[in-house]
């Protein structure tokens, strides 16, 4: 999925809405990813992200708190993940995002392939958070996360 229309533009609150983090602790991240660290700086004025930078940061700040991992790590494989994240969503009910560190790469998974070195994250949760705010937090319909009513038949988006 790519986003088209923003009505406004994405800040480092964003973010901290997304991932959970404090000012302090997105900065930090941020900081260590070379995408965003090298990227430059004026006084007084945010920098700006875009929809699939709020995703692949989200990515990474769930490898970190998650997973466990040094943001060293994952800035050697932020920008595999960054590109593995550009196309299309996989069309699984709960897809999966496997990442690996020698050599770096992040690459989707179909359902549940047989394991290999590295580690996988559930993306539902993640595309939820970032789908939901980029909505302004309002549900959405969508094909891969339908909202249904409690008996599970499909509403109609609002």
């Amino acid at each position: 999925m790519h986003y088209t229309q923003m009505a406004r533009k994405l800040t480092q609150s964003d973010i901290e809405a997304v991932t959970g983090y404090n000012r302090n602790e997105a900065r930090g991240l941020l900081d260590n990813l070379p995408r965003y660290a090298n990227a430059p700086k004026l006084a007084r004025v945010a920098q700006e992200y875009s929809p699939h930078d709020l995703l692949a940061v989200s990515v990474a700040a769930c490898l970190e708190r998650t997973h466990r991992l040094q943001r060293t790590a994952i800035a050697e494989v932020f920008d595999a993940i960054y590109d593995e994240l550009y196309g299309r969503r996989p069309t699984t009910p709960a897809p999966l995002l496997h990442v690996s560190f020698a050599p770096p790469s992040a690459a989707y998974l179909e359902d549940q392939q047989a394991a290999r070195e590295g580690i996988t994250v559930a993306m539902a949760p993640i595309f939820e958070k970032v789908d939901c705010h980029l909505d302004f937090d309002r549900p959405r319909q969508s094909v891969l996360f339908p909202v249904t009513d409690a008996q599970g038949l499909t509403k109609a988006a609002r």
